[in-house]
């Protein structure tokens, strides 16, 4: 259909490498923030000295007298510890993340670029058996195959998905026929028969 066009496609594409790049936006504020900016590459293991368990400290009170007197001693920041834990857990989840992010942008790249490796996904993700790859290689540009996905994944009858595919390949032999409004007058027919 002419509303999912070529550029909401890139979009898409679009949106899969501002995954990446926001997750690792995030590493570069947290240690911005820890005052590790300089000093530090986003993918090194993440120093914990910032987190500092036992630290000196000096406190001054009113004694009995009611004179000032000082302390020295060792403080125990206990909350340090687990602000630690936090940093390296999420520190560990937006490296996940920008991993399965990358894994996921390349992937689309190479679905933007091969008809056929969008051909041979439809045919090894959701089992269809086709007479041949040339046929969905024919009918499927990127942003028809990011419209089939949606209806795919979206779909609760997996025969209707089959249909619908075998329907786009017999209409698009047919050439002068317009696919929208023939495949609702097929489905429609196929509808009532049943």
């Amino acid at each position: 259909p002419s509303w999912f066009s070529p550029k909401v496609a890139m979009s898409y594409v679009g949106c899969q490498l501002l995954t990446i790049l926001l997750s690792y936006g995030q590493i570069l504020i947290m240690s911005t923030y820890l005052g590790l900016r300089g000093s530090w590459s986003p993918f090194q293991l993440p120093p914990t000295e910032r987190f500092t368990l036992l630290r000196s400290c000096d406190m001054t009170y009113i004694g009995p007298t009611g004179q000032l007197v000082n302390l020295s001693g060792v403080c125990t920041m206990n909350y340090n510890y687990i602000f630690e834990k936090l940093y390296i857990f999420l520190y560990f989840l937006y490296m996940f993340l920008i991993i399965v992010s990358s894994i996921q942008f390349l992937l689309q790249i190479l679905l933007v670029i091969s008809p056929g490796l969008r051909a041979q996904w439809i045919i090894w993700q959701y089992g269809m058996e086709l007479r041949s790859e040339s046929e969905l290689k024919r009918i499927l540009g990127y942003p028809q195959f990011l419209l089939f996905m949606l209806i795919f994944n979206n779909s609760t009858d997996e025969l209707y998905v089959r249909t619908l595919i075998k329907l786009l390949i017999d209409l698009r032999r047919r050439e002068s026929i317009d696919i929208p409004s023939e495949l609702h007058i097929d489905l429609e027919e196929e509808n009532t028969t049943t």
